[in-house]
């Protein structure tokens, strides 16, 4: 059963006051105390929102969604325990824990927090993406360890910064110590939530500000406003009634089981209780804890066994490993039957306050009831051995003895594990006890101590047959690296009962040792040169990039370095929070040179005006490393790098679409080379699979001594002499020999130098390159070039019988060579290489496929291509080893998994598989309330509208999750060859939704046709005014203020289908009557906000509300009517 909202969770609530669809909850863990992970059936959040399976963090300062952990770790899910897609990203300087502990969901939720330590606003983060609701309220929960430090928390699609004087240090007082912040004026009250209301974006990101002293974030929860249908009006959901076997139709008037006050399961709760509660209506102990519902109350304070005071949905409300229904306090424990009957109460988890759980106590055979004798902290983990010693005093009754007890002693772990014992030190000489220990973790552990004739087990199994007692002494020392006592830790008196067991507990940290005390461990300023472990130093900053120390490790930079990842940007500049806000907040990532991975450096990107978070930032399917490399312009769509635009050959047989056999005399080739044709022999139509995709066959010409050559002659091209140029081919070739030429030009039969051509081949001195010349391989004189190993050409064979691309560059010195993307070999030819012109018979030379050409004429076809040749280009530049990786990486997923992306679209749609063809994602940009289909064909050359191609199985109307969609689904069934991206609905991409313009509106959402009430209530502007506009720019209506409103506006409209603007200003704003004239007042940075009911009736509540601030003047939202 799932419930979908939990209110009052620390109150007896009979009704519910509020009810949400679902939301996601995130709770930062401090890797101070891992244990405030919020487990899934427990209850947290602010009660009016309060939720099950929050996610939780692993304790990192700084990470994303890969970070989280609990029953779905890496994926964010919501309070149905559904994956959303949503991803998750925080930074922080470190993190850090309250006094709350974790006695209940919400006192976790507001222990452990992310901490900002650094003066620099926003230092401390949260971002989250993709989120799926079309409307939702945003609750933060904020604090420090200690009360009333100021700060504050800016959200800019919010618009708006509040500020907190923190009250999170509630010593486990929460549900019920919530106290919210909605103050924009700097008045700090004492608060530890907020909440951002009615967003709608799928961005949420939300920066907190250092005031007084360091505090931080708890949590985020974001709350869907869509609530849950409800058929019957019964304030029961119907998935909630369907799931629990009750009738969404009848609200009791039918069968009363049915209705909120049923009681189908007679357990003394009704059904609101028990959705309420998150119980089970069907079942009288939901919790299978031996309580029935009705008794559990959730007040956490026991009353009478009527009134127990416990959760209904948890078993063991107070996380002791004891189940609700056996404890009882006003049962006395019973030493024969104890985990039946420990005394204990339900509510507490120390119920005798002496630091050990009821349950432990159980365990270790002691009575819960009372406390028992803990050591505390002893130690950390880092300070080396320990010594536990006994030390016998006295003897005792019976018998009457004058020596000392014969001690005896173990040492366990917190999950009953026995790490070691001891008898006697000196047998006969020594028999008191002592181990000596080094803490492997940190943790709590347990001693047991006896007398002679004790038996220790595992799983704290202890037993003796000794009737004796005995006082002594449990010395505790730690070891210096000799081995020998160096420093006393405790050395506590105690006695051991008749035949019984005296139990000891202590716990290990993991603090690391910090001698100067700043915050920063002695190991890791051993680290580095610029830090002193023996000098208060996380304040300063001795590399002068505006950072401390202590930051700078917060955010994994080097404090030693003003530039630790060498874009030429200081650490200080480079605040990472995603955002760009000039030179001296540029938002890129400190420690990744290049953010975006465009191949031009952050600082470049400043210099150039590119986006640093974008790599293609004008959207032309360049990146804009590429662009400024090739001298176009990253900032300009219509200028692309020439080395793609302008090929020689570009032959594509892919999409040919004929019989496999069928002959091939032409073949289009849009470079300048023009069309081949065949010359000699006939070359066929052949298909083989994709690598990893047996399913899809891509097709190509096959040669076997045939060949084709271009319209126009190589020396018109500019293919003579020491030209540069750069050649790539896929070709499959099942066995090829030394030498097989995939594409050429000149001739052969010399002088040295004189021909060029691109083999497939295995010969180490020319089976890669022909140039006429094929001497020593480390000969400069013989130009030609194998693949690498140099000297050995086995690259090449890993090749045979599969799709292969290779590439060749030649940059007028050096020959590379490439295969699937990655460099194989090179060679330099220093003033070697002069292409011939011509064939002895006078005619100039021409560009071949499947042969070269020997020196008589083109009509001959020496050392030819045994394969199938799919696709040839030849560029007249020559490309970068970047260049020729990344077009390898576009045509990939085709050659290799059968998946082949749309080309060419503005939105830049990426078809990829990362598993070989199993699994298929996509990826493209995406903006504002576009809705994008994705459909695919296996026959485009046929049916070459994507507009009647079959949709792909859910990746249908998927909404817009700016900046970019990501979608994964397993590979669709059939022959699909081709998968494009449909925009159904919504402009086009353009700039963000933020209202500076009609283009720009901020979408209010849908209305069905008819009599419409727009007005302004609840604008933190005070004099408001307002106009109405169709989708034209012409002007339907505007308001000044009405009496009853005061300063704020309202119209009345009764509108046809359409899409319609809404412009609010302030007060003496301007309407035109066309093409959308507004003028309003500038610098107003308050808030408006418009409201649009349904009918006739100014009264009725709301059905669209939006807000948001435009201090450059109107304020534009959009409204759709249908």
């Amino acid at each position: 059963m799932r419930i979908q909202c939990l209110k009052g969770a620390a109150l007896a609530l009979v009704f519910p006051v509020c009810l949400h669809a679902e939301s996601v909850g995130i709770n930062f863990n401090s890797n101070r105390d891992l244990s405030a992970e919020i487990l899934p059936d427990e209850v947290a959040g602010h009660p009016d929102v309060a939720q099950i399976n929050w996610n939780n963090t692993n304790g990192a300062a700084s990470g994303n969604e890969s970070n989280l952990i609990g029953v779905a770790p890496g994926t964010v899910i919501d309070s149905n325990g559904v994956a959303t897609g949503m991803t998750l990203e925080w930074g922080s300087n470190t993190t850090w824990t309250t006094n709350n502990g974790t006695s209940s969901g919400d006192n976790k939720l507001m222990n452990g927090y992310i901490d900002n330590t650094d003066s620099v606003s926003g230092s401390t983060f949260v971002r989250v993406r993709n989120i799926p609701y079309a409307s939702y309220d945003v609750y933060l929960y904020f604090g420090s360890a200690g009360n009333g430090r100021t700060g504050s928390i800016t959200v800019p699609v919010a618009a708006r910064v509040l500020s907190y004087s923190t009250n999170s240090q509630q010593a486990g007082g929460f549900p019920g110590a919530y106290l919210l912040t909605d103050d924009r004026d700097s008045g700090y009250p004492a608060a530890n939530y907020c909440v951002f209301r009615n967003q709608t974006t799928s961005l949420f990101f939300a920066g907190f500000n250092r005031g007084s002293s360091n505090s931080g974030c708890h949590g985020i929860q974001i709350v869907s406003n869509a609530p849950p249908p409800d058929a019957d009006n019964d304030g029961l959901p119907d998935g909630w009634e369907t799931t629990n076997g009750l009738s969404p139709a009848d609200d009791g008037s039918v069968d009363a089981s049915n209705g909120p006050a049923g009681d189908p399961d007679a357990d003394g709760s009704n059904n609101l209780e028990e959705l309420t509660r998150g119980t089970d209506p069907q079942n009288d102990d939901s919790d299978a804890d031996g309580l029935i519902d009705g008794v559990e109350t959730l007040t956490g304070v026991w009353v009478s066994e009527s009134d127990t005071g416990t959760n209904p949905a948890v078993p063991d409300s107070d996380n002791d490993t004891l189940l609700d229904g056996t404890e009882n306090p006003t049962l006395p424990y019973d030493p024969n039957n104890p985990a039946s009957q420990p005394g204990t109460d339900p509510n507490l988890n120390d119920t005798d306050g002496d630091a050990v759980s009821d349950g432990e106590e159980v365990t270790l055979g002691r009575n819960p009831t009372i406390p028992a004798e803990d050591l505390g902290v002893i130690g950390d983990i880092d300070q080396g051995s320990l010594r536990f010693q006994t030390e016998g005093v006295g003897g005792g009754v019976p018998p009457v003895l004058i020596f000392p007890p014969d001690t005896e002693m173990a040492l366990y772990d917190a999950r009953g594990n026995l790490l070691d014992q001891n008898d006697n030190i000196f047998f006969l000489f020594d028999t008191n006890s002592r181990i000596n220990w080094t803490p492997p973790s940190a943790g709590r552990f347990y001693i047991a101590v006896g007398v002679n004739n004790t038996v220790f087990g595992e799983q704290f199994s202890v037993t003796t047959t000794a009737n004796r007692t005995g006082s002594y002494i449990l010395y505790i020392d730690r070891l210096d690296e000799s081995g020998n006592p160096a420093d006393r830790v405790d050395q506590p008196v105690s006695f051991i009962p008749a035949g019984g067991i005296d139990w000891w507990t202590f716990s290990i940290t993991n603090l690391r040792s910090d001698l100067d005390g700043d915050g920063i461990t002695d190991a890791v300023e051993d680290q580095y040169s610029c830090l002193d472990k023996n000098v208060a130093d996380a304040d300063e900053d001795p590399d002068g990039d505006s950072l401390s120390n202590s930051a700078e490790l917060g955010l994994g930079t080097d404090p030693c370095n003003p530039d630790s990842d060498g874009d030429g940007l200081g650490d200080g500049v480079e605040t990472g929070t995603g955002v760009f806000n000039g030179t001296r907040d540029t938002g890129t990532d400190p420690l990744v040179a290049d953010t975006d991975g465009d191949a031009l450096g952050d600082l470049e990107e400043v210099q150039v005006g590119t986006d640093p978070f974008n790599p293609d930032t004008d959207g032309d399917g360049s990146p804009d490393g590429e662009e400024v490399s090739n001298q176009a312009d990253p900032l300009d769509a219509n200028s692309t790098p020439e080395i793609f635009t302008d090929p020689i050959v570009s032959v594509d047989m892919t999409n040919l679409d004929l019989p496999n056999g069928a002959a091939v005399n032409s073949v289009a080739n849009p470079g300048q080379a023009g069309p081949f044709t065949t010359l000699i022999g006939q070359v066929e139509a052949a298909s083989h699979p994709a690598n990893n995709n047996p399913l899809v066959q891509i097709q190509g010409l096959s040669f076997d001594g045939d060949k084709m050559t271009a319209e126009v002659d190589a020396p018109t091209l500019g293919l003579v002499g020491n030209q540069t140029y750069t050649v790539r081919a896929w070709v499959f070739n099942p066995a090829f020999g030394q030498e097989e030429a995939i594409v050429s030009w000149g001739r052969r039969g010399g002088p040295v130098g004189t021909n060029s051509g691109m083999h497939q081949g295995t010969n180490p001195t020319f089976g890669a390159i022909g140039h006429w010349g094929g001497g020593p391989v480390n000969d400069l004189t013989e130009p030609d070039v194998g693949w690498g190993p140099n000297g050995s050409g086995s690259d090449i064979l890993a090749t045979r019988g599969r799709w292969a691309q290779l590439s060749w560059v030649y940059d007028g010195l050096e020959d590379r060579v490439f295969i699937d993307g990655e460099f194989s070999n090179s060679e330099e030819h220093p003033n070697l290489l002069n292409v011939h012109t011509s064939y002895n018979d006078g005619n100039p030379t021409l560009v071949c496929l499947g042969s070269e050409s020997d020196a008589g004429s083109v009509n001959s076809a020496p050392i030819p291509f045994s394969g199938t040749i799919a696709r040839v280009e030849i560029f007249d530049s020559a490309w970068t080893d970047e260049e020729i990786q990344t077009a390898f990486l576009q045509e990939q997923p085709y050659f290799f998994d059968g998946l082949l992306p749309s080309v060419g679209d503005p939105y830049q749609f990426v078809v990829s598989s990362p598993d070989s063809g199993e699994t298929v994602e996509f990826k493209w940009n995406s903006s504002g309330s576009e809705i994008y289909t994705v459909v695919a064909s296996d026959g485009p050359e046929e049916n070459p509208d994507p507009a009647s191609w079959a949709p792909v199985a859910g990746l249908e109307n998927l909404a817009a999750t700016p900046p970019l969609n990501t979608h994964s689904i397993a590979r669709p069934a059939g022959d699909l060859r081709l998968f494009r991206l449909i925009r159904t609905f919504g402009p086009p991409p353009g700039p963000p939704l933020d209202g500076t313009s009609p283009e720009r509106a901020l979408p209010l959402g849908t209305v069905p046709a008819g009599a419409l009430v727009l007005d302004t209530q609840g604008s933190l502007v005070n004099d408001t005014e307002i106009g109405f506009y169709d989708a034209e720019g012409n002007g339907i209506d505007n308001n000044d203020d009405v009496d009853d409103l005061g300063l704020l506006s309202r119209i009345s409209v009764n509108l046809a289908p359409g899409t319609y603007y809404v412009a609010t200003g302030a007060y003496n704003s301007l309407f035109s009557a066309t093409a959308f004239g507004v003028t309003a007042p500038l610098g107003v940075t308050g808030e408006f906000t418009v409201n649009v009911r349904v009918g006739t009736n100014n009264a009725a509540p709301p059905s669209l509300s939006g807000s948001g601030v435009n201090a450059s003047g109107p304020l534009w939202f959009s409204l759709v009517v249908e």
